[in-house]
């Protein structure tokens, strides 16, 4: 059987390395443990999340249906309580975030079938309107072009008799539609607007389970706030409600910057291999029309990279006059490649990216959501890095 060896450069370095070598998921600043290679261990608090899910699912809904979790170690239940909700969050904002993108491609694809559907009634309606201009129609397509008036929209009708009698330029109702591209495309601002919604109306906080954005609290003599209270829940969807006094806009604006973040880093640029590019779901671009060049992929290269650094605005990452060294080293290595000499593809990615680049921190508020359209057996393309194996 073959298999590989690591040997440490120094006899002082840790011989396990930080870096797992399926996913790429890095352990070197967490506390203790450094390595994902470890003692197999089971995965208490996910064993706990799956096992759970399965119950409730199982339970009649309603509002009885409830799980209690219990341990003998008091440190075992804080943990399991607070990790479980946090996961918990995380995988719905992952499910609702791609259910958004899908019904988003289904929609366009039952939009382009109601307008095929109206054409061919409108090139059957143009025909007989033009014989019955001519000459005489039968029986039988009389009556069928009374139901096609009738079916068609008025306007439709109106610009086929009107072109009949009068000529001129075709109607558009007689242009054969465009069908969907391979692409489904959705800003970013759009795709939180859409999720947050979805949140509300399951009664979860789109900020999280965390304290820090389910209550807060101005001083020792003061209410309480809670972040149920921010919201009109008798609207549909619930949303934010209008007037909200300085304290209950603090609370709101905690919300906002962790539901954003918690977008950017835990679902469309998630460590681990778990992006939406990895999984083969979609990627952020700078517009509607998908990278094409080589220096354009490079540039959305470059983008992945420093998101998934959490080098965003509005993050904790401040703004860099020069590209950060990983970068520098990417575009060194892509450079000879494309033709290009490094300095001038640095140039080239600013270019690119214009807007969505600010001091080498990206906007996702300027960008677009580009999803792949599943083919009729619900399959995609994808390209797998030989190197670091994630999807592209």
């Amino acid at each position: 059987m073959d298999g590989y060896a690591f040997m440490a450069p120094v006899a002082e370095a840790d011989a396990f390395p930080s870096k797992c070598p399926h996913c790429a998921s890095v352990w070197g600043r967490r506390l203790g443990v450094k390595s994902p290679i470890r003692d197999l261990g089971s995965g208490f608090q996910r064993i706990m999340q799956t096992l759970g899910d399965m119950i409730v699912r199982a339970m009649p809904a309603g509002p009885a249906r409830k799980l209690v979790l219990f341990s003998d170690s008091r440190l075992d239940a804080a943990k399991l309580s607070t990790g479980i909700k946090l996961a918990h969050y995380l995988d719905t904002l992952r499910q609702v975030a791609f259910q958004v993108l899908g019904e988003a491609g289904s929609e366009a694809l039952e939009t382009y079938g109601r307008a095929q559907e109206q054409h061919t009634l409108g090139c059957e309606l143009h025909r007989l309107l033009d014989k019955q201009e001519n000459g005489a129609l039968s029986e039988e397509e009389s009556e069928r072009r009374k139901f096609l008036m009738k079916e068609l929209p008025w306007e439709v009708v109106g610009e086929l008799t009107v072109h009949v009698i009068s000529g001129g330029a075709m109607p558009p109702a007689l242009a054969a539609p465009r069908p969907p591209s391979a692409l489904m495309f959705m800003s970013f601002r759009d795709l939180l607007n859409i999720v947050r919604a979805r949140l509300l109306d399951l009664g979860m906080n789109p900020g999280g389970p965390l304290p820090s954005v389910t209550r807060y609290k101005p001083a020792r003599d003061q209410d309480t706030i809670r972040w149920t209270r921010l919201f009109d829940w008798t609207g549909t969807p619930p949303a934010y409600k209008a007037g909200l006094q300085p304290v209950e806009e603090n609370l709101q604006a905690k919300i906002e910057r962790a539901f954003r973040s918690s977008m950017i880093s835990r679902v469309l640029y998630a460590s681990a291999a778990r992006d939406f590019e990895s999984l083969g779901l979609g990627y952020l671009w700078t517009s509607d029309a998908p990278p094409s060049t080589p220096a354009e992929e490079v540039a959305a290269s470059t983008m992945r990279m420093l998101a998934q650094k959490w080098r965003w605005t509005g993050g904790d990452a401040q703004g860099e006059g020069q590209a950060p060294g990983y970068v520098k080293a990417y575009l060194e290595a892509a450079a000879p490649t494309h033709g290009f000499t490094p300095e001038d593809l640095e140039k080239e990615v600013e270019r690119i990216l214009g807007g969505c680049l600010k001091q080498w921190l990206v906007d996702p508020d300027s960008l677009t959501v580009v999803s792949p359209r599943p083919d009729a057996s619900g399959n995609i393309d994808a390209y797998r890095c030989t190197r670091c194996e994630c999807s592209h």
